[in-house]
């Protein structure tokens, strides 16, 4: 959590983005619900309204949560902050009177980005909030926070598997530091390597790197356990091919 909460989060499925290394940095998430939320909060509907601002405010103590009529208990876990698709399949059912399949309608509308089918809803939610006592005004601004989820909203269940993926990510940066990064260089293109090492110095726990060595230098990239070092690999020297790589492995 350190290194999501420092944006370090270079490589780390889902969180690599500098939006997202920025919104870590801001949000200092501390357990997998904020990973969770992160992933479903950085997203253009969420974003529009300012929920992402306003979780990450009320989640580090400077803003007190503000529950609107009726979703204490549908947004308790989200700091009363509207996060996740299912969540407004509640609030339409529970406040609005919604059926289970007009609530899956607006999931869809959501999901699919249809604005339109958002719209058509408007009228017949009011008309359930207020008949379960809530204010005509409060109702139309709860609308309103729900509307702007259909620039793009995640469902919870797939903001999980993106944080738990990323988290796990994170978790080999962070205990097998070597074989992440060697994984890493492996994958990265020749454009990518400056920033590559760069990256490591910053936060390679003590990872050291090192030019092409004939002695230690593999094929590809190296990693000694002993040492802690990366080594170059042969085949990034400058008009080295695979074939003479081999010829020298051979040696």
């Amino acid at each position: 959590y350190y290194l999501f909460q420092n944006g370090f989060n270079e490589d780390v499925f889902q969180f690599g983005g500098s939006g997202l290394k920025n919104y870590c940095k801001d949000l200092k998430p501390d357990n997998i619900e904020d990973l969770i939320a992160t992933n479903a909060l950085f997203r253009p509907g969420p974003i529009e309204i300012g929920a992402h601002i306003k979780y990450a405010q009320i989640k580090n103590g400077l803003k007190e949560p503000e529950y609107d009529f009726g979703l204490e208990e549908i947004t308790s876990t989200t700091y009363s902050t509207i996060v996740y698709q299912e969540q407004i399949m509640k609030i339409v059912q529970q406040l609005g009177g919604f059926t289970l399949v007009e609530a899956d309608d607006i999931r869809k509308a959501m999901g699919k980005k249809l604005p339109e089918v958002m719209a058509k809803y408007k009228q017949q939610f009011i008309a359930g909030a207020v008949e379960r006592h809530c204010p005509q005004l409060t109702a139309e601004n709860i609308w309103f926070k729900m509307e702007g989820f259909a620039g793009y909203a995640f469902n919870r269940s797939h903001a999980a598997c993106y944080a738990i993926t990323g988290y796990h990510s994170q978790w080999f940066k962070a205990i097998y530091p070597l074989q992440f990064w060697l994984t890493s260089l492996k994958h990265s293109s020749r454009e990518e390597l400056q920033s590559k090492i760069s990256e490591i110095k910053a936060i390679g726990f003590g990872i050291s790197l090192s030019g092409p060595d004939i002695l230690k230098s593999h094929k590809h990239y190296f990693g000694d356990i002993e040492s802690n070092k990366i080594y170059w690999s042969l085949n990034s020297v400058a008009y080295i091919s695979d074939t003479a790589t081999d010829e020298i492995m051979k040696l």
